[in-house]
Parts: C-alpha cells; sequence; structure tokens
C-alpha cells in the first residue's frame, strides 16, 4: 500500500447533510470512513502538544507526544495512531498516513474519508499531516440549516443564519486556493433531487468508479433512525413553514447574498440590495442570550453511530460551559488563553 494513502474530508456548516453524505460514500466498497471525527482529534492532539511541550522540555519529545495522545478524548487517537512506537516515524506526517494504512488495511479499503462538520475552518491544520487530501464540501439551503440549527441546538436563528454565511464563504475561499481538482462543492438539495448524478460527480473527483448500491440508504440505515432511508425532498423548502415571514426576512438580510451565489431562490428579493452581515454588537448579544439558556438545559440531543440520543448535562459541565464562553467574549485573548488554559491543561506535566 502506498505511503501517502487516497484521503478526503466530508465538510460543511453543520446541519447541511454532511452525515447523509458520508452514509452515501461509506457505502462505496473501497471507502472506509469511521463513525466519529478524526480530524478534530488529530489537530486539538497536536495543538495541545505544542501548547505543554514548553513545560515539559527535560523529557524527549517523543515521550510527551505519547502523553498526549495517550490522554486524548475517549483514547479515540491512542487507538488510531502507533504512539508506541514514535520513534520508528521520521515526522508526524508519517505518522498520520501511517494509521490511516494501518486503518485501511484493517477494513480491507483502499480510501480513507472523515466527517468532519465545520472543518472548513482548519483545512490549513489538517493538510499539514494529510497535504494528499481531497476536500468534499456540502452546502444547504441558509434558510433551512438557520431554522434546523434553532430548533435541534437551541441557537439563535439569526447567529445560525450568519454561521452559515460564515462557514460556506471560508469553503468559497478553500477551494480558490486549493483548486477545483482538491476541492469539491456540492449542494445538499442536489444530492436528494438527483443521487446518482450528484453520486457519479463525487466519484470522479475520488477517483473511483460509481457504485450502483451506494444509493441504496435501506441496507446502510437498518435499524438507524438519524438518515432516512430514502433521499427524501419533501422537507427541502419546509424552513416556510416553520419561520414567520418577519423573521425569515431577517434571515434572508443576512444571507441573501451567499444564497443568490449558490443559486437558491430569495423569496424577499429586495433583500438582494439591503443585504447586510449581521452586527458584531448583535452577534455578542444572541451568543450570550444563548448562553444564559445553556444554564438551565439540563438535557440535550446528540448523535451517536446515527442515533439521536437525549443526553444529561450536569450542573457542572453547564457552569463550566457558561464561563468558557462567557471569557471568550469578554476577556482578552490573552487572558482567555491563560486563564483556561490552567483549568484544562492540569495534566499538562509528563
Amino acid at each position: 500500500m502506498s505511503d501517502t494513502p487516497p484521503v478526503f474530508f466530508i465538510t460543511g456548516v453543520q446541519r447541511s447533510g454532511t452525515t447523509l453524505l458520508s452514509v452515501l460514500l461509506g457505502g462505496h466498497s473501497a471507502v472506509a470512513i469511521d463513525g466519529y471525527s478524526l480530524a478534530f482529534r488529530l489537530i486539538t492532539c497536536f495543538k495541545n502538544y505544542e501548547k505543554i511541550l514548553p513545560l515539559n522540555l527535560q523529557h524527549p519529545e517523543n515521550k510527551v507526544l505519547q502523553f498526549k495522545i495517550e490522554n486524548d478524548y475517549q483514547g479515540r487517537l491512542a487507538e488510531f495512531l502507533d504512539c508506541e512506537n514514535l520513534d520508528a516515524y521520521p515526522d508526524l506526517k508519517a505518522l498520520t498516513a501511517a494509521a490511516v494504512n494501518r486503518r485501511l488495511s484493517q477494513k480491507g479499503k483502499t480510501v480513507w474519508g472523515d466527517k468532519s462538520p465545520n472543518l472548513q475552518h482548519y483545512l490549513a491544520d489538517i493538510l499539514l499531516l494529510l497535504p494528499q487530501a481531497k476536500i468534499i464540501h456540502i452546502v444547504r439551503d441558509g434558510r433551512a440549516v438557520a431554522q434546523s440549527h434553532a430548533a435541534r441546538a437551541h441557537k439563535h436563528i439569526l447567529l445560525a443564519a450568519q454561521e452559515w454565511v460564515h462557514g460556506n464563504t471560508a469553503a468559497l475561499v478553500n477551494q480558490k486556493l486549493l483548486g477545483a481538482d482538491k476541492h469539491l462543492i456540492i449542494k445538499y438539495e442536489n444530492l436528494l433531487q438527483n443521487p446518482e448524478t450528484t453520486a457519479r460527480k463525487i466519484c470522479t473527483f475520488l477517483d473511483l468508479p460509481f457504485e450502483e448500491k451506494m444509493l441504496d440508504m435501506r441496507i446502510k440505515n437498518e435499524g438507524k433512525s438519524y438518515v432516512k432511508k430514502t433521499f427524501d425532498t419533501s422537507k427541502i423548502n419546509s424552513f416556510q413553514e416553520k419561520i414567520t415571514p418577519a423573521l425569515l426576512r431577517k434571515v434572508e438580510n443576512i444571507q441573501t447574498p451567499l444564497l443568490h451565489k449558490f443559486g437558491y431562490k430569495i423569496i424577499n428579493p429586495d433583500t438582494l440590495q439591503t443585504a447586510r452581515p449581521l452586527s458584531e454588537r448583535r452577534r455578542l448579544y444572541y451568543r450570550q442570550i444563548d448562553n444564559i439558556k445553556l444554564l438551565f438545559r439540563s438535557r440535550n440531543k446528540v448523535m451517536v453511530n446515527r442515533e439521536l440520543v437525549e443526553t444529561k448535562i450536569s450542573l457542572r459541565n453547564r457552569l463550566s460551559k457558561f464561563l468558557y464562553n462567557l471569557g471568550q467574549d469578554f476577556l482578552p485573548k490573552r487572558w482567555y488563553e491563560k486563564m483556561w488554559g490552567r483549568v484544562y491543561n492540569r495534566e499538562k506535566r509528563v
């Protein structure tokens, strides 16, 4: 197997169809996709390694790195990376490539994929480790995304509308930087309405032969509830029934230029002339309103293995998250990072 295995990452603003796309591609006989994101685990681990290394210069560098890998979230990287034999690899790029090759060998596949919503903001970090990787970014109608975020993630709808613009503008910039041969943008609605055409386009991009079985969602979703067993188009425009006309105008006033660029029909055409981003003052206000509400939300629904599971949020975790968000908005960045680092890097000395 090649030292540089074929790799792709599925990116997109949350609630844009990244899970559906990962299920589709996971049905290809050559593709291996893990059930959770490893991209952010790799980025976070190596960023934290950079932070704690100055505090542990009395130890060999690889011993410090091994410590960070072994203490990563839920042991995911310790299971993925060969952290017991770090001296055998010349650099982290080789270590990561070897891990991907090993995973492919275990699964009997030839192409490794990873679904990581919002990774579009961190491509420079992941491409340092896997420079051969290709990116598939999925875009969904921003009004539907904002409405879904407000309903599922309890985020203020106008803040969600602005984040949709931010995330998908980043994708346009990334495509310019990487080129269309390494960065593909597809639309969620096209995937639902023309699944075969879209799947063929993605396969061509990944240098894979198209397989008809990719489109059979029934087999891949046996016993799962999060992703439907068909390409359901009935809810593409359902946001119009769930958002009041006045609020929809406000959402479009934030999103219209980018909605228009992606070819979505604008319900209030005059917003093309009046459109403007959400002000920093408003963003701050809505973030802290959401932050206060977070304190009183003791339960949340999260996706586990493509199933929605209700979890309990302890008061300690809610208070911790509240203080984290508060500090992010109101403390100088240097103070904030230093204070928060003391709380969350208690294991910083090996």
